[in-house]
């Protein structure tokens, strides 16, 4: 998913961003394939807190899934949708609702403020099952070779020689 422009050869894998090599075997091909990609795209962004070199006080998996706030932030905002107004504004009155108050965008914590790294509005006190865990480490390995042009091998049949060549 890095370094996406178009017909670029990206840095993870080496093949044009998106593209996804012909399914052989027990690969993942049709409607799942998307499913996971959409998954990736939404769910494993662009970490800004390693970008303003400020360590998470959650690990991947919460802060994947938006399960606490990754600078344990708490009784902030700043911005952000209006969920009232958002929903059905022509039925709504805009009165009913402000937006979001902007009043905690100053505010500085280890050194990066809510406009940097934005806050999380999930549940803290959510407790997940290990079913969505498996989950993040299946997507978190499909994301290891999401520009993968080489399918699962290598590019020249080297693995395959050696291993050949192990067998006698």
């Amino acid at each position: 998913m890095s370094g996406y422009e178009k017909g670029s050869v990206s840095s993870l894998g080496g093949g044009k961003p998106g593209q996804f090599e012909s399914g052989y075997g027990n690969t993942l091909v049709g409607g799942e394939v998307a499913l996971n990609r959409r998954k990736l795209r939404k769910a494993f962004k662009s970490n800004n807190v390693s970008k303003a070199n400020v360590k998470s006080s959650c690990g991947p998996f919460r802060s994947a899934y938006n399960l606490g706030d990754p600078l344990s932030r708490k009784n902030m905002s700043c911005g952000g949708p209006n969920q009232v107004n958002d929903t059905n504004s022509r039925v709504l009155n805009h009165k009913m609702a402000d937006s979001v108050s902007n009043t905690d965008c100053g505010n500085t914590t280890h050194g990066v403020t809510p406009l940097e790294v934005s806050l999380k509005s999930g549940n803290v006190k959510y407790v997940s099952d290990g079913s969505l865990y498996t989950q993040f480490k299946h997507l978190e390995a499909v994301n290891l070779t999401y520009n993968d042009e080489s399918g699962g091998g290598d590019q020249h049949n080297g693995s395959y020689s050696f291993l050949n060549s192990l067998r006698g």
